[in-house]
């Protein structure tokens, strides 16, 4: 996106919002922000904005949020792994065997002065 069409914005969101306000230190900021984005994408994100929302945009409210995302998404083997050490953790658990809940116990006994 362009400084021109970033003004371009600033006077929609003006004509919407009377008491949204600029000076080039704002252009500075915002375009800094989302020159990354295209300018339709980010027009109708504010016009959909302008429909629901009583109070002026923010340089968030605009970004198009589908730019630049990426998702960490296990795998199928990642899953699994996952799973089965979560249920292998949890029948630790379950059966009074978990390493940290025996290094409890015993640090209580030796506290009270109780033997094995």
């Amino acid at each position: 996106m362009t400084k021109r069409e970033l003004l371009q914005l600033f006077k929609t969101i003006a004509h919407v919002y009377p008491s949204f306000d600029w000076d080039q230190g704002k252009i500075d900021v915002w375009h800094r922000m989302i020159k990354d984005q295209d300018y339709e994408a980010t027009e109708r994100v504010l016009d959909a904005y302008m429909q629901d929302n009583r109070f002026p945009p923010t340089i968030a409210d605009l970004r198009v949020k589908s730019a630049g995302l990426q998702l960490n998404v296990p795998d199928l083997q990642e899953t699994k792994q996952y799973i089965n050490t979560k249920l292998a953790e949890g029948s630790q658990s379950a059966t009074g065997n978990h390493p940290e809940r025996l290094k409890a116990l015993e640090t209580i006994r030796k506290g009270l002065g109780i033997r094995d």
